[in-house]
């Protein structure tokens, strides 16, 4: 059961994959000119696979295959999906772990990628991953995503917000 807190609470953070930068999304603020903040919750499930890479039972080599519906956190309005991989480095003390991801987030005008590694406790404070890219609307958009666990509407998962230059 551990296992699978682990694996759940790491893939609705990461999958976090993580973020939508839709005209359905909410833009919580811009900062100058060609430069957006969009916040989206990253809503935990409906399809996780657990994948015991490594040596039998959890740890270094192990994957979590996910692919996660994003809503606007103000209403719950459907604005995308997260498509994420996870794959564990390190085991460390008190059941924390060292990951690297890779994402893609598939919005309305085209999808937004983002990659690198973390703890997975950092996800309680907010872990931070470079965007490394896009198509269509999101071709030049460069930045980073930052993700926090959290609840909208009874539902868990991660908010995950978006400061990105597109121009």
């Amino acid at each position: 059961m551990l296992r699978t807190k682990r694996w759940r609470g790491l893939a609705a953070t990461v999958a976090s994959s993580l973020l939508a930068l839709t005209a359905v999304a909410t833009f919580v603020g811009t900062a100058s000119a060609g430069d957006t903040t969009i916040t989206v919750f990253d809503v935990e499930g409906p399809y996780t696979k657990s994948v015991d890479a490594g040596t039998p039972g959890f740890g270094p080599g192990d994957l979590v295959l996910e692919i996660q519906p994003l809503i606007n956190p103000m209403d719950q309005s459907s604005v995308g999906k997260v498509y994420t991989r996870i794959q564990v480095m390190k085991l460390l003390k008190g059941g924390d772990f060292v990951f690297f991801l890779d994402c893609q987030v598939d919005l309305a005008g085209g999808n937004i990628l983002f990659s690198g590694s973390a703890k997975f406790s950092d996800f309680s404070t907010g872990a931070t991953f470079p965007v490394t890219g896009g198509t269509g609307s999101y071709a030049l958009a460069r930045g980073s995503v930052s993700g926090v666990f959290g609840k909208v509407g009874g539902k868990d998962g991660a908010t995950l917000t978006f400061d990105l230059t597109t121009t």
